[in-house]
């Protein structure tokens, strides 16, 4: 898309998979020299930021907007981020429509395309799974559902 990635993640394994993924620049988000990081990567000030969790990386990476910049977050994440006056605020919902799914669909098939999945949970481990989903991890935990329900609709795709 044309785009310059900074990534900021939590702990070296999420750094290790961000990096592996593409980003152009990595930094920790508890390092202390994270401001000073982002202002050599985009010394003008970072044209957009899309935050999903971490108060203290986001603090630092909302000091680095530029005027104007874009601000993107899902409704509901904590701690919402505290935006600064001179950039623009995008809260946005998750959307299960089948135009969505399209998109989504049309872009998985541009490729590359990766899932991290960091564990996965038997049907009879979920209890277990949204206990987990509470600790760090790196990437998504998924519950796998077996049987005849779950034969029958992969034999249809």
């Amino acid at each position: 898309m044309g785009l310059r990635v900074f990534a900021i993640a939590s702990k070296d394994d999420g750094v290790e998979l961000v990096r592996r993924l593409g980003a152009d620049a990595v930094a920790e988000g508890h390092d202390r020299t994270l401001a000073r990081q982002l202002k050599s990567f985009a010394p003008h000030g970072l044209d957009g930021a899309l935050v999903f969790a971490g108060a203290r990386g986001w603090k630092a990476a909302l000091k680095c907007m530029r005027r104007g910049g874009t601000v993107a977050y899902p409704n509901g994440v904590e701690p919402a981020p505290n935006l600064p006056l001179f950039v623009r605020r995008r809260a946005y919902d998750g959307e299960d429509s089948p135009s969505a799914f399209r998109r989504l669909d049309a872009l998985i098939g541009r490729g590359p395309f990766h899932l991290e999945i960091s564990r996965r949970y038997r049907l009879d481990e979920t209890a277990q799974a949204l206990r987990d989903v509470q600790e760090h991890h790196v990437g998504k935990l998924a519950v796998e559902i077996r049987g005849k329900v779950a034969r029958e609709r992969a034999d249809m795709h």
